[in-house]
């Protein structure tokens, strides 16, 4: 008489597959967590990295600007006016130069602005660091350069062509994005003023200090300070 064994086969119970899963579950939500935390670092390092990016072509333009600073520039007087853009922007006013006289007036004007409790200053003045790119263009090494702030932006408008009487010559553009505030200070030799008006005063200011405040999407801010020596303020 033959004996024959019985094999019995074993699965998995529902209960081992649902705790399979949950832990499977667990698992990833584990890794989710750390690559999202993750990417959110890398963007808040992007982001940081692109204000500071922003922050130094900013402030080379205007440094490049301020030490080309113009003294003064004969038949032209620069007034401080109403503007679309910027609360009390400075403007060039060009005249005869009989009218505006010999010498002419200093290209220099800033105006202490607030809006919403943030600075919004302004900054006109006359400088001889315009670059010509195309040699017919109408243009001088001479233009008026005017920065402002337009919503959280700086900008950066450049007339190329003091004697046009088109709006072609004039170029605008944002230097900066996500900017909460630019504050600009004067040094008269003895202080530090916020305004100057070189037109009254008949001089420039020995030194400028530029802050720009950026407001990063993580609500985190980051100021930016640097002081520019105006060599011509002796003159």
């Amino acid at each position: 008489m033959m004996k024959h064994s019985s094999r019995q086969q074993y699965g998995f119970t529902l209960i081992e597959v649902l705790l399979a899963m949950a832990m499977v579950a667990i698992l990833f939500t584990l890794l989710y967590g750390t690559f999202g935390s993750s990417a959110d670092l890398i963007q808040a390092a992007e982001q940081e990295g692109e204000s500071y990016h922003m922050a130094r072509l900013t402030i080379r333009q205007l440094s490049q600007e301020l030490t080309s600073v113009v003294q003064s520039v004969d038949g032209a007087v620069f007034r401080a006016t109403e503007g679309a853009r910027c609360p009390q922007i400075a403007r060039v006013e060009f005249l005869d130069i009989g009218e505006a006289g010999d010498r002419g007036g200093v290209g220099f004007i800033a105006v202490d602005a607030e809006e919403d409790d943030r600075p919004v200053d302004c900054l006109t003045f006359a400088t001889y660091a315009h670059g010509r790119y195309r040699p017919d263009a109408k243009e001088s090494d001479l233009s008026v350069v005017t920065y402002w702030l337009d919503g959280d932006k700086v900008m950066h408008e450049e007339e190329t062509n003091l004697f046009s009487l088109s709006s072609k010559s004039v170029e605008s553009y944002p230097l900066a994005e996500g900017v909460e505030g630019v504050n600009f200070k004067f040094f008269n030799g003895t202080e530090w003023v916020d305004e100057w008006d070189a037109g009254k005063q008949g001089a420039l200011p020995h030194a400028v200090e530029v802050e720009l405040r950026f407001l990063l999407p993580s609500a985190e801010r980051r100021v930016f300070t640097t002081m520019v020596s105006v060599p011509r303020a002796s003159e």
